[in-house]
């Protein structure tokens, strides 16, 4: 999660963020979704992030990853409501705003 204007980060770091945070996701709803369907039953957990709500300087891209996140659940939910066979599959997005990780090393919150 580099922490840096926008235009200092480089092609590879958007990629991987995407990819990491985006396509993991698509790729991995693709695998199970199938059969939950066909077993009418299935409860789709996400790990998101505040950052998918609440824009964040510095994190454009990771903030933009995350927006696709929620975006995506989004039209997949709305999908299953939809669904002829109208499933029964349960989802739960969670949005936490930080994790003491490795990842927010070096980044201080604050309103300046």
């Amino acid at each position: 999660m580099p922490c840096k204007t926008f235009l200092d980060h480089d092609d590879k770091e958007i990629h991987r963020t995407f990819e990491t945070n985006v396509f993991s996701q698509m790729w991995t709803l693709r695998e199970f979704l199938p059969s939950m369907i066909n077993l009418n039953h299935g409860h789709i957990v996400t790990i998101c992030s505040a950052a998918g709500l609440i824009p964040v300087r510095n994190l454009a891209p990771y903030c933009a990853s995350k927006h696709a996140v929620h975006g995506f659940v989004e039209s997949i939910k709305d999908e299953i409501r939809h669904h002829p066979k109208q499933p029964d599959i349960k989802f739960t997005t969670v949005y936490p705003f930080s994790c003491n990780t490795n990842l927010l090393v070096g980044i201080r919150s604050n309103s300046r």
